[in-house]
């Protein structure tokens, strides 16, 4: 081949690898979109403001988030449109008998206000964990199943046991926007388990967890073991998974606490955020915004597993 055949033979080359590279949709470009995709993360935030109202208009500058102390940026907010998973778990242990009649109230205005938005299971945990209503988004159904609530005599609680359960269920189903909210009140604690051990189940789900606890200053001034450990449960539950930990001293307030927390979960945001490629997954992710004065509460989005 002559000089010049062999010239024009490289720059064909070097053409037609210059076109395949600009051409839109091409195999590159087919791989950047990958590698993005791969590389966002999302998480459910909740932005209260100081008299308990949804913030809703913030942008993706004003949040800051961090994975593990690193700052990463936020691209996008979108209002959360995803199906709430809702697990409802109620103490019928014979602690709660004064309170349950404000407790039903309170729940059936809270499973109303959620209603098309959320399927929603029944669990009481007064003597064994029992499934009172099957996950459903009937509405007759759930307020069917809150109107049989009752507490039981000379029973104590499971709470721990129960959480265990209700994580054991979420773990296998993998639904998109899982959340757990508990109603309990100071009891006796029966189940013999671990704290640590619940806490590592729940964060297994990659659930909301909520508790509402109606104390009335009735907490023993020495609690045993089993107390102990459903205390570490809800105060680090509540804390690690971006939930909420309301202490009650009346159950007259059960029912604006349960009213706000279903405005709250109706008005949350999915915040998309990037990270760089990595194959340990962050510990901590904390999620603040720059307008003072607010309330965040963050839970991140769940990966689905193989």
């Amino acid at each position: 081949m002559s000089p010049s055949v062999r010239s024009l033979a490289a720059i064909l080359v070097t053409a037609v690898a210059a076109a395949s590279l600009s051409v839109p949709g091409g195999p590159d470009a087919a791989l950047t979109a990958q590698t993005r995709e791969m590389r966002e993360r999302a998480v459910w935030v909740s932005v209260i403001d100081q008299k308990g109202k949804p913030v809703g208009d913030l942008g993706p500058d004003e949040f800051v988030i961090r994975e593990d102390g690193r700052r990463r940026e936020a691209i996008r907010v979108q209002k959360a449109t995803e199906p709430i998973d809702l697990t409802l778990m109620i103490d019928t242990s014979a602690a709660m008998e004064r309170h349950m009649q404000s407790a039903r109230l309170a729940l059936k205005e809270l499973v109303t206000a959620l209603n098309p938005h959320a399927s929603i299971a029944l669990v009481t945990f007064g003597e064994r964990p029992t499934i009172q209503v099957d996950r459903t988004n009937t509405l007759a159904a759930i307020a069917r199943g809150v109107d049989r609530l009752f507490s039981i005599d000379t029973a104590g609680a499971y709470m721990l046991e129960a959480v265990l359960e209700v994580a054991s269920g979420l773990r296998k189903r993998q639904p998109a926007r899982p959340v757990i909210a508990v109603v309990v009140t100071d009891g006796i604690e029966f189940t013999d388990q671990s704290a640590d051990f619940v806490l590592v189940r729940l964060a297994e789900t990659g659930a909301r967890f909520d508790v509402f606890n109606v104390n009335q200053g009735s907490a023993a001034e020495m609690p045993d073991q089993p107390a102990r450990e459903r205390a570490r449960l809800i105060a680090e539950g509540t804390s690690r998974s971006g939930g909420t930990r309301a202490e009650l001293l009346t159950d007259m307030a059960l029912q604006k606490v349960l009213a706000d927390y279903a405005t709250e979960l109706l008005n949350q945001t999915r915040v998309v955020y990037v990270r760089p490629d990595s194959l340990i997954p962050p510990v901590r992710i904390e999620v603040s915004v720059t307008r003072p004065g607010l309330t965040v509460r963050s839970t991140p989005v769940p990966q689905p597993r193989g």
